[in-house]
């Protein structure tokens, strides 16, 4: 750009100063020819200054870019859950902060079971917690399980996985729930789908679809059951298995799924094609 202008204007001023000094007197003609020139040599000056004026503004700007685009990066990097943690709290707030984390696990196994309780099987730290990792906690009167692991997301959603390791159930302990009459204890239908029903009919949809089949039976008592050449053949049954008052709102949680549900009598028909 600087060169262009140059020869551009040097162009121009050799003919002028050429027509000056063939036109005009001698002494006349010099000084004409010494005002153009000094005119031209300030004309560049103040061309090339703003051009350099400018061009730092520029550099400035995408300094400036950059050194944003890099704090948005350092406050992606901080806010990473596997982050150095860099940050100090007191044992009141770690305290506090842990308590939360214990009334979330409450909250979400209370859904689903409203009897629930549980304790941490080895009791994690804040960290590990915020970082995401995988705790285990026992738990009690959750049917079956005795156990589940439970995680935190980045985002603060928790995640739990009941299951059951060992049998801890004396000998007598059937005939002493048969004695007990069973009420469904489900109050959140998507909670209990989530934590129950999801691993099991996921597992049964999956071996049945590969075997051919394209629909399954849940029966009131929670039996999954289906019909083979004619008969009933049982697969097995779901724990804690809402009652009927609940399966309008059951059926648009499978539905969510992408699980096609309608109550035929005392049961539910899932299909999935």
């Amino acid at each position: 750009m600087k060169k262009n202008v140059f020869t551009t204007s040097y162009r121009i001023l050799l003919p002028v100063i050429l027509a000056i000094a063939l036109l005009v007197p001698k002494k006349p003609g010099q000084i004409a020819i010494l005002i153009l020139f000094g005119l031209w040599v300030l004309f560049l000056l103040i061309h090339y200054l703003s051009t350099e004026r400018c061009t730092n503004r520029k550099c400035s700007k995408s300094l400036h870019r950059k050194r944003k685009l890099q704090q948005g990066n350092e406050s992606i990097q901080i806010l990473s859950p596997n982050r150095e943690s860099s940050m100090t709290l007191s044992s009141e707030d770690v305290l506090v902060l842990m308590t939360q984390y214990r009334l979330r696990i409450s909250e979400k196994l209370k859904s689903a079971y409203p009897d629930a309780v549980w304790k941490w099987d080895k009791e994690p730290t804040l960290r590990n917690l915020m970082d995401g990792d995988t705790a285990r906690i026992q738990v009690e009167n959750m049917a079956a399980y005795t156990h589940a692991d439970v995680s935190f997301d980045f985002y603060g959603r928790i995640h739990i996985e009941p299951m059951t390791i060992g049998n801890f159930l004396p000998e007598n302990a059937e005939d002493c729930e048969a004695s007990i009459p069973k009420e469904p204890a489900v109050v959140d239908v998507k909670a209990w789908f989530d934590l129950v029903g999801r691993q099991i009919l996921d597992k049964q949809i999956t071996e049945l679809h590969a075997q051919g089949h394209n629909k399954l039976t849940i029966k009131e008592n929670g039996d999954i059951v289906i019909n083979c050449q004619k008969k009933e053949r049982f697969l097995c049954s779901l724990d804690a298995f809402p009652g009927k008052n609940y399966w309008q709102e059951l059926i648009c949680v499978l539905g969510d799924n992408e699980l096609e549900a309608k109550i035929a009598g005392n049961t539910i028909q899932v299909s999935w094609i």
